[in-house]
């Protein structure tokens, strides 16, 4: 099984890269391969990875900057958890999850899809 991984670079992201290998093949990225606050890079990468699972570790954390940047934090972790699973909601079960770092954001959330079952 192909899984993308998006967020590689943070501290759950490094972790996940380890506790998903066993699963089968990992293609994780990270900022600036794929941008999470544009929705063109987004499908590009999910495309070009042409993964069976998409894992969103990535979210928008800085917590003062979201405050005066809250169109780039809503970007990354509102719609992009939403961009990533699209293609793959065509073709099957898909799941996706964001930390919502502000008041703001996290009024604004909510899930694309039901949650799948999680991986053996």
């Amino acid at each position: 099984m192909r899984i993308l991984l998006v967020g590689k670079g943070g501290q759950v992201g490094f972790e996940l890269q380890r506790a998903l290998a066993p699963l089968g093949e990992i293609v994780a990225v990270d900022y600036p391969d794929c941008d999470l606050a544009d929705p063109v890079s987004i499908r590009r990468v999910v495309e070009g990875a042409r993964a069976g699972v998409v894992v969103n570790a990535a979210a928008y954390t800085a917590v003062d900057r979201a405050e005066s940047e809250p169109e780039r934090a809503r970007a990354i972790n509102a719609v992009a958890p939403g961009v990533l699973v699209r293609p793959r909601a065509a073709s099957g079960p898909a799941s996706s999850t964001t930390r919502p770092t502000t008041s703001s954001t996290a009024r604004r959330s909510r899930p694309t899809r039901k949650a799948t079952a999680p991986l053996p």
